[in-house]
C-alpha cells in the first residue's frame, strides 16, 4: 500500500472551512515570476481536504552527485470552490551527496492558474521563481545551494480550476547547480471530465461506492475492500457465518485488486494477514457463569 503522510499546512488550514472567498489570484503568466510564499489567511481557497497523499522515493547520479529522499504528492480539493490544488514537498535523505535544484512538473495544459509555496507550512527551503513554460510545464526553482541532505523544502503548489484528476502528469528533478536530471516520476496531474466527488478516481456515474474515504485504492468500479468486504457482514446483508469466511472473502478481493494491477503481492499479502487478526466474523465470548460451591 502506499505512504500515505497525515500533512499539516497550518493548525487548521486542511480542514473543511465555511468561507464565502471567490476572489482568485492572477492568472500564471508564461515565463519565469518570483515567489514570495502565501497563507491560506491570504488565500482562503487554500484551505480544503486532502484527497490524495503519497510519498514516492527518489534515487539518481550525475555530474558526481548522488541524491535520494522522498517527493510527497498531495491533491487537495478546495472547501470554497471544489477545484483541485496539487502540492509536493522534498524530502531528502541525509546520505544525499548534492542538493536538489529545482522541480519540473508536466501534464497541467490548460489547467495552470496559480502557483506558489505555503508559508503556514512545513520545510524550510523555498522555491523563489516558479517557470511556466506554456505547455502545461511548470519549473520550480530554489537559489542555491537548493534543498540539501539536512534540508527539507517547503510545500509548493499549482493552483488549477481543475476538478478531477488521475495520474498522467510527471515530474523529474535537477541537482543543483543543474546539471544532473532524475528519471521521469509518475504525478498526480489535472483532467477533464465527470465530477468525481470523493476524489477516487472514479467519475460519480461511474462510482458504486460514493462515499470512499480520501487515499483508499478502489477498484474500477470505485469500491475499496473495506466496502466491498464490511467487517459488520457481506455488503449484499446478514452476517458473516464465522471468521473464516470473512477471511475468505477478504482474500478474494485482494486477489482482484492485485490482478487489476492496483496493488503487488506483498500488499495483498499484508491485507489478507490484517483480516485473519481482526475481530470481524467471530461470535461474541460469553464468560462461563462462576460454579456454585
Amino acid at each position: 500500500m502506499k505512504l500515505r503522510l497525515r500533512t499539516s499546512f497550518a493548525n487548521a488550514s486542511m480542514l473543511v472551512v465555511a468561507l464565502g472567498w471567490n476572489a482568485l489570484a492572477a492568472p500564471l503568466p508564461v515565463g519565469d515570476t518570483p515567489i514570495t510564499g502565501t497563507t491560506v489567511a491570504a488565500q482562503p481557497e487554500l484551505a480544503g481536504v486532502i484527497l490524495t497523499d503519497v510519498a514516492v522515493p527518489y534515487e539518481f547520479s550525475g555530474a558526481g552527485y548522488t541524491v535520494r529522499g522522498v517527493i510527497q504528492n498531495s491533491v487537495v480539493r478546495s472547501s470554497v470552490d471544489g477545484t483541485l490544488d496539487f502540492y509536493w514537498r522534498i524530502i531528502p535523505d541525509p546520505s544525499s551527496t548534492g542538493s536538489i535544484g529545482a522541480f519540473r512538473v508536466t501534464g497541467f495544459d490548460g489547467f495552470v492558474y496559480d502557483a506558489n509555496w505555503r508559508i503556514d507550512g512545513l520545510g524550510d527551503v523555498a522555491p523563489n521563481i516558479v517557470r511556466n513554460f506554456g505547455d502545461g510545464s511548470v519549473n520550480f526553482l530554489f537559489p542555491e545551494p537548493g534543498v540539501g541532505p539536512t534540508n527539507t523544502s517547503v510545500f509548493f503548489f499549482i493552483d488549477t480550476l481543475a476538478t478531477n484528476y488521475d495520474k498522467g502528469g510527471n515530474y523529474d528533478l535537477l541537482c543543483a547547480p543543474l546539471d544532473c536530471v532524475s528519471p521521469l516520476f509518475t504525478a498526480f496531474a489535472p483532467v477533464a471530465g465527470e465530477v468525481d466527488s470523493d476524489g477516487d478516481g472514479v467519475p460519480d456515474t461511474e462510482d458504486q461506492c460514493p462515499n470512499t474515504p480520501a487515499g483508499t485504492i478502489v477498484n474500477s468500479h470505485g469500491c475499496s475492500i473495506g466496502e466491498l468486504v464490511p467487517c459488520a457482514g457481506p455488503a449484499s446483508g446478514g452476517s458473516w457465518r464465522n471468521h473464516g469466511a470473512y477471511v475468505s472473502a477478504v482474500a478474494h478481493a485482494a486477489r482482484d485488486l492485485l490482478a487489476a494491477g492496483l496493488i503487488t503481492e506483498a500488499q495483498k499479502d499484508a491485507i489478507v494477514s490484517a483480516a485473519a487478526r481482526s475481530n470481524c466474523g467471530k461470535k461474541p465470548s460469553h464468560p462461563k457463569p462462576a460454579r456454585k460451591r
